[in-house]
């Protein structure tokens, strides 16, 4: 079928004065691409510029020949009800190089009338734009709902020859208000330079239960526009974001990253990226690697949440909790490896929460910090599992209001220390409940900190430095006088 799409080409240049057209596909029958008496025009879309529709209702598949390509600028599928499936099995179903008189912002693929559910964008003539390769996607539709589903086979939306084209992306839920599922299948893989997911729709959920997925650039869920919602869903395979992974990145958006049996990679993730934005992570199975900074709560009056239920959570760069809006993560189970500094309340009026009720928290490197800042409000609160903590708990050492409390489970830290800094006036650490050990305790050394003993055990194996800058230390048993020691190590 070679020469088929050397047709294709003359067809071009034969057609110089020619103008692109809407080519319909004669539905519901099922049948090649390529093959003209299935087109309402009795030609197969070929000029640059063309735009080939699958308007027509009911169930039905296309097919493609042996090494097919295609040239028409834009490719819709958009059914009132009805099934669709695209089938390059055997092939690829590409948008090659573009000649120069191809507008960049033509170049697309579309599933979903109007709003587009699914909406492959290329820009940058002369680049490749997207590529099915040996692949199957169908698209199932009515009145109020658009299901994607790419069920095998490679979806390439990036340039394959590495240049990096920024317009080139995938766009899901553009304006659309009809309900929006997408759903990558265990047989599909894809590499896409960015996706978008504009979510106008009352249910919109993007759906990974299987394959390897990269995206080079960035992944937004919930943006664009004022109040759209979305969520994605890691139920199985891989899915690897190279840069930012933002969730929540709109004001008054609303979105959700459910991670249950799927893995995810990201370079950077933020949890409520905009103002009044709300964003959520969920890891209930599964795990969660972020090669630099998590950011929960990054913008004013944003709210981020991040629950591990089970799993695995591993951030390399710095935590901030609460980073400028409220933020909150809770270990209820599962492993949290935290590779450098986490800060629980970070700027000013922000609100960070770190709850520790589960599972295993380690701060492998760089200090513990309960309310980082001056004018920031942090908490910290431990009633279950097991943590280690290889630097300092600090609560509120430049001036914020901070205040943590170990009402059970067992921490093992390197120090705590209550009230570091001239301004610390309001730095509270209590120990009511479970099992500590502790190299050194240092309160209100420079500062004034409040340390309080009222159950529980607290093995201290260093220093208690006490009284600087008008510390209190209370309730220890009944005082340090009566408490038992041996050699270095002080049982408090």
């Amino acid at each position: 079928m070679r020469t088929k799409a050397v047709v294709f080409g003359c067809a071009v240049m034969l057609a110089m004065g020619a103008v692109a057209a809407d080519v319909n596909w004669q539905a519901p029958v099922s049948g090649s691409y390529a093959d003209d008496t299935k087109w309402h025009t009795g030609k197969a879309p070929a000029l640059p510029g063309d735009k080939a529709n699958f308007w027509g209702n009911g169930t039905y598949t296309i097919t493609f020949p042996q090494d097919f390509t295609n040239d028409q600028s834009v490719t819709e599928i958009g059914l009132t009800e009805g099934k669709i499936t695209f089938d390059t099995r055997g092939t690829s179903w590409i948008k090659p190089t573009s000649p120069g008189n191809i507008l960049p912002s033509d170049n697309t693929f579309k599933i979903g009338r109007y709003g587009h559910s699914f909406n492959l964008e290329g820009t940058g003539n002369g680049l490749l734009q997207f590529g099915l390769i040996d692949a199957v996607l169908s698209a199932e539709m009515g009145d109020a709902f658009v299901h994607t589903t790419l069920e095998s086979g490679m979806f390439n939306i990036y340039d394959a020859t590495g240049v990096d084209d920024s317009g080139t992306r995938l766009v899901c839920a553009h304006n659309d208000s009809h309900t929006n599922l997408v759903t990558w299948k265990e047989g599909s893989a894809s590499r896409i330079r960015q996706i978008d997911f504009r979510c106008n729709g009352p249910e919109n959920i993007f759906t990974y239960e299987g394959g390897h997925h990269e995206v080079f650039w960035g992944f937004t869920v919930a943006c664009w526009n004022t109040g759209v919602k979305g969520e994605v869903r890691c139920l199985g395979g891989v899915l690897k974001v190279n840069d930012r992974f933002n969730v929540g990145a709109k004001t008054d958006s609303d979105a959700l990253l459910l991670v249950n049996g799927g893995s995810v990679y990201a370079q950077r993730l933020g949890l409520a990226v905009d103002n009044t934005s709300r964003g959520q992570a969920v890891v209930s199975n599964g795990l969660v690697h972020v090669a630099g900074d998590l950011l929960v709560a990054d913008h004013h009056a944003a709210k981020g949440d991040f629950f591990l239920y089970d799993g695995d959570v591993a951030v390399g760069g710095h935590t901030y909790i609460g980073n400028v809006g409220t933020g909150v993560v809770e270990v209820a189970g599962g492993t949290w490896e935290s590779r450098n500094q986490t800060s629980v309340g970070c700027s000013w009026n922000a609100v960070g929460k770190l709850l520790l009720s589960g599972g295993a928290f380690t701060q492998k490197a760089g200090a513990l910090r309960i309310a980082h800042w001056d004018g920031t409000q942090g908490d910290l609160l431990v009633t279950g599992g097991n943590h280690r903590l290889q630097d300092i708990l600090t609560v509120a050492p430049n001036g914020g209001i901070g205040y943590a409390e170990l009402a059970g489970g067992a921490v093992d830290a390197w120090g705590f220390q209550v009230g570091r800094y001239w301004n610390s006036t309001n730095s509270v650490l209590k120990v009511s409940g479970g099992k500590h050990t502790v190299r050194d305790i240092a309160v209100g050394e420079g500062g004034m900190g409040y340390m309080e003993i009222s159950g529980g055990e607290v093995d201290c194996r260093g220093y208690v430095r006490l009284g600087n800058g008008g510390a209190e230390l209370r309730k220890i048993k009944e005082s340090l006088q009566k408490s038992t020691s041996a050699g270095n190590r002080t049982r408090i």
